[in-house]
């Protein structure tokens, strides 16, 4: 199994714009700061030569424990 773990913000990006010189514009957006922790595997069936595809999304970071947990769980049955 090959895994990876990628954390996402979910907040906008704020970009330049094309506004007048001296004519500040105005982006609005919702404030959230809150960011997501996805992990991730894809497995080769050497018997049926198949992949499959695993993943889980967390809330907190991803720690030790929970990435033996994925791999335990990616062993038996694959994700829906």
């Amino acid at each position: 199994m090959f895994v990876d773990e990628s954390g996402f913000r979910l907040e906008p990006v704020n970009r330049r714009t094309w506004a007048p010189r001296g004519q500040t514009p105005l982006q609005r957006a919702w404030d959230r700061h809150d960011r997501l922790s996805v992990i991730g595997g894809v497995a080769l069936a050497p018997q049926r030569e198949r992949l499959s595809l695993y993943f889980q999304v967390h809330d907190q970071n991803v720690r030790a424990e929970q990435v033996v947990e994925f791999v335990w769980q990616g062993t038996i049955t694959p994700a829906a």
